[in-house]
């Protein structure tokens, strides 16, 4: 079981890692598009949601979203809804 919970802390500090990377990216160029999409991706798989959302708000300030980014919001949203009742029943 030990092993399980150490894969798991190795992926979280990846996924911190890979975040301040692709960070350093935009403090270098804020309008880089694909980092900013690459940044809500590795904040969607580490579920840290308010950073989700804030950088979501963030692309949406720079750049037009397209049709299939509402759908990813709306599914994202959905999901962390669930989550919030299943913790309240």
């Amino acid at each position: 079981m030990s092993s399980d919970s150490s894969d798991s802390d190795s992926d979280e500090i990846n996924y911190d890692e890979q975040i301040a990377e692709v960070k350093n990216k935009l403090s270098e160029n804020p309008f880089d598009y694909n980092a900013r999409l690459e940044l809500v991706k590795l904040y969607r798989a580490a579920n840290k949601l308010e950073e989700l959302r804030e950088e979501r708000d963030e692309l949406a300030t720079r750049f037009p979203l397209q049709e299939c980014a509402f759908i990813f919001i709306i599914t994202d949203l959905k999901a962390c809804c669930l989550s919030v009742q299943r913790w309240q029943v």
